[in-house]
């Protein structure tokens, strides 16, 4: 990451501030004294500053614009008008109810994603945990049994005359 100079971090505050409000980088650039392919450069010289940048500015300026249209509903519910101040009032519920939504999403924890058992080790672990002990014991039993057999027969393949 490539970390601009102080004086240089101010410049992209500003610029990002123009570029949320939707200002040209030709204004930009002549608002912060430097050329328009400086300021076209920016973000992707100092892409992780000027994405933090742009991102606070536009939080700051969708805050604003939210504060405006509230205020000018809150006027219209004062109209004489009743349709005019009924619509107002619905649609300030609607804004109401929608911030409350985002507000409770974003206090509930992020769930963490299952866990993926990609391997034959993980799988096999995974199905163990679930059995009970008695169970366990039973596999344990007949694994032992089909390996004893396993033995013996390749024992008495040792003990029995070749015939070649």
């Amino acid at each position: 990451m490539v970390t601009p100079k102080v004086s240089t971090q101010e410049l992209l505050e500003r610029a990002a501030e123009l570029r949320a409000t939707g200002a040209s980088w030709e204004s930009i650039a002549m608002a912060v004294g430097r050329t328009t392919e400086t300021v076209r450069r920016w973000p992707r010289v100092y892409r992780v500053v000027w994405n933090r940048r742009l991102a606070t500015a536009e939080r700051q300026i969708i805050a604003q614009a939210t504060a405006e249209a509230v205020a000018a509903l809150r006027q219209q519910i004062r109209s004489q008008d009743e349709k005019i101040a009924r619509d107002a009032a619905h649609k300030l519920v609607q804004m109401r109810m929608m911030f409350e939504r985002t507000k409770r999403q974003r206090q509930q924890p992020k769930r963490k994603p299952a866990r993926r058992t990609n391997t034959d080790g993980q799988r096999i672990a995974h199905h163990l945990r679930t059995l009970t002990d008695a169970q366990i014991d039973s596999l344990l039993d007949e694994l032992n049994g089909a390996a004893s057999s396993s033995r013996d027969a390749d024992n008495g393949a040792r003990d029995s005359p070749s015939t070649t």
